[in-house]
């Protein structure tokens, strides 16, 4: 079996290599590994040794990491008829080494995509509380539980398959969890970051969370559309019912008035999702006939 892993890295390069050095050390005799290190910092980040299958790339710009997989397999998608799985982790530590090959060996032939899911974290309370209130709201959003990230081993036929298609230009992570495929979820523990703190500014966090809900477009429209529909069918009898207290000439009860004008809120803002979902729909249904570079 022929393993490509794949790895963005901001600031973590050495991280990097000793991750690598284990996934190594831990590999069943049945595979052969080569590794990919996407280095964001643009060779601010200096630290590095020569390894063998190691090699590390820079994209023209910083991209994010869910973007930086997408455009790396995008124009490497030939070297993708190298390898049989890919996996794709964090390059902090986060990800444990000894899960990977929890991963490959509960993958089988009639799966596409395994990923991990996450059973508990060990990052910040305040990170832990904003990580929180996202899968609340995609939960609301999508109507999914939001349980994991960009860890997985996905078939890298598949992959080549698919990378084309618009939901990846959104989020790779949204991507797999979106698009068609069958899949496999694996518990796993997400470890403590090794080195120093993350250079992730928190509104690049935000970006990315927010890009990951973006595949799911179609699920968005759906259920903000029933809430669209239910908010105004109770908007029309609260109309009906303070105009039958006008025709008794009858004062309506006040909640009645603070009813309605919660339901007109509610009304535009499900007419407004509903729309911008269908724009989003509309692309994320377009796939992609050209080899188009983020």
């Amino acid at each position: 079996m022929r393993l490509l892993v794949v790895m963005p890295s901001y600031g973590d390069l050495s991280t990097a290599s000793e991750i690598f050095s284990e996934i190594c050390l831990l590999a069943p005799r049945k595979f052969e590994i080569e590794c990919v290190v996407i280095d964001e910092s643009l060779g601010a980040d200096v630290f590095w040794e020569e390894r063998p299958n190691l090699r590390v790339i820079q994209p023209p710009f910083r991209l994010g990491a869910q973007s930086a997989l997408v455009e790396y397999f995008r124009t490497d998608s030939e070297f993708l008829d190298n390898f049989d799985l890919v996996c794709t982790l964090d390059s902090d530590g986060e990800d444990e080494p000894s899960d990977v090959w929890r991963l490959c060996t509960s993958h089988d032939e009639n799966i596409d995509i395994s990923i991990a899911t996450r059973i508990s974290r060990t990052n910040t309370a305040a990170f832990k509380l904003g990580y929180a209130v996202f899968k609340i709201l995609y939960r609301v959003a999508t109507g999914l539980p939001l349980k994991s990230g960009s860890f997985a081993i996905v078939r890298a036929k598949w992959l080549k398959k698919n990378i084309y298609r618009s939901e990846f230009s959104f989020s790779y992570t949204g991507a797999i969890l979106s698009l068609p495929a069958t899949k496999k979820f694996i518990p796993c523990k997400r470890g403590a970051r090794r080195k120093g703190l993350s250079k992730m500014k928190t509104i690049e966090s935000v970006i990315d969370g927010l890009r990951i809900m973006l595949p799911q477009a179609g699920r968005i429209a759906a259920r903000s559309f029933v809430l669209l529909v239910a908010a105004s069918v109770f908007w029309v009898i609260g109309i009906a019912i303070v105009l039958a207290y006008k025709i008794t000439n009858s004062a309506s009860p006040g909640w009645a008035t603070s009813f309605i004008v919660l339901l007109t809120v509610v009304i535009g803002f499900a007419l407004n999702l509903t729309v911008g979902a269908l724009a989003i729909f509309a692309i994320v249904r377009k796939d992609y006939l050209g080899k188009d570079k983020l």
